[in-house]
């Protein structure tokens, strides 16, 4: 199970453009539909760059793009892998990740850590989480990833299911099943968490260099690197 993460994308955004085109020409028209719908630029920059961690690991594991591990993309819901493998992509800010494992279902979330309206997040916390954001504002963003990343990992699309993620230390219920949460330290002023069905024998993190984006990697997938997370490794 492994994370990839660019947290360069406010530095590169213009020079990508070129490249998001050749991958667009080269992506199954679903995705390239899907990408294209996004209005802002900076938007469809962050969802092809989340697509293009994808295909560099798909590539390492020796498939030759998207459509040949099946990717697939529904209109609504979680895209799936007929490789036998799960993956979840996720961005804010300058940051853009996507998590693959093997070993079950997974949800990735990352946010910008920022000022935002009360209203607009209140509803979706429990009065000792909201008690938690009164003392500390960042804490809600801890939270925040937390839950979407499980209502990710299920598949469901929005965050209608958000309410319902009942959090339990380093794990987390919702509807009657339970899921393992990881919290992830990738870069500053962003939080983020990985939630998995199966606790993970390790989790490795990658962060991919701008040359990564344009050739490849040099070494396998991110399951294969030696870099594992720990308990220490995000906010608690």
């Amino acid at each position: 199970m492994g994370v990839y993460y660019h947290d360069g994308l406010d530095r590169i955004g213009p020079q990508l453009d070129a490249a998001l085109a050749a991958w667009l020409a080269a992506w199954p028209r679903a995705l390239r539909e899907r990408i294209e719908r996004r209005r802002v630029l900076d938007d469809r920059r962050r969802s092809a760059l989340g697509w293009r961690l994808l295909e560099l690991d798909l590539q390492a594991r020796g498939y030759q793009g998207l459509a040949a591990a099946g990717v697939d993309y529904p209109d609504s819901g979680k895209p799936r892998c007929e490789a036998g493998l799960d993956f979840s992509i996720s961005h804010s800010g300058s940051l853009v990740a996507c998590a693959v494992s093997d070993e079950g279902r997974i949800g990735l979330d990352v946010e910008r850590v920022r000022s935002v309206s009360k209203v607009s997040w209140r509803r979706y916390l429990t009065e000792l989480e909201r008690a938690r954001v009164a003392a500390d504002p960042a804490v809600l963003f801890e939270l925040w990833t937390r839950k979407e990343a499980v209502v990710k990992a299920r598949g469901r699309a929005g965050i209608a299911d958000v309410p319902a993620v009942a959090l339990e230390g380093r794990q987390a219920r919702l509807h009657g099943e339970r899921w393992y949460l990881m919290p992830l330290a990738l870069c500053a002023d962003h939080a983020a968490c990985l939630a998995a069905e199966v606790e993970p024998r390790a989790l490795a993190l990658r962060r991919v260099t701008d040359v990564e984006i344009d050739t490849g990697f040099a070494s396998g997938p991110a399951g294969a690197l030696g870099r594992f997370a720990s308990e220490s490794d995000g906010p608690s």
